[in-house]
């Protein structure tokens, strides 16, 4: 079985890093290392989680080391794409609009987040997951 596709939202990532040893950030993490899950990236999502892991606050769980070693990891195992063009506004947070541009350009099969503005945006041709959501339909789908 193909892996799957997400953009997946720099929110969960950070979250990942946050308890590496377990929750459901950290599986979305671990089906990517295993090549099961395809992230989709491009300059701005990157760009967005290097700034949200370079945060002083995020010192006390964890190293700028560690998210360097989990930026390499998506970087080896990602799809890159150009950003998309900005429009018009497409969910309640604007600055979220760029993960669902991404995921309509690339064709991605997910969109992964634990933003509420995303996951209630009903957007008819996204299908938004949280990483709960996501984790258990990759669980069915590899079993």
């Amino acid at each position: 079985m193909p892996a799957t596709t997400a953009v997946i939202d720099p929110n969960v990532l950070i979250s990942a890093l946050i308890r590496r040893d377990g929750g459901n950030p950290a599986s979305v993490v671990r089906s990517i290392d295993t090549g099961v899950l395809v992230p989709i990236l491009s300059p701005i999502l990157v760009t967005q989680l290097d700034e949200a892991a370079a945060r002083p606050k995020f010192r006390r769980y964890f190293s700028l080391v560690d998210a360097w070693t989990l930026r390499g990891l998506l970087e080896a195992q990602g799809q890159w794409h150009a950003d998309p063009p900005a429009g018009p506004r497409l969910t309640r947070d604007p600055n979220d609009d760029y993960l669902v541009r991404l995921y309509r350009s690339s064709g991605a099969e997910w969109l992964l987040s634990g933003d509420r503005d995303l996951l209630e945006a009903q957007l008819s041709d996204v299908e938004a997951l949280s990483p709960q959501q996501a984790v258990v339909k990759l669980m069915n789908r590899w079993t």
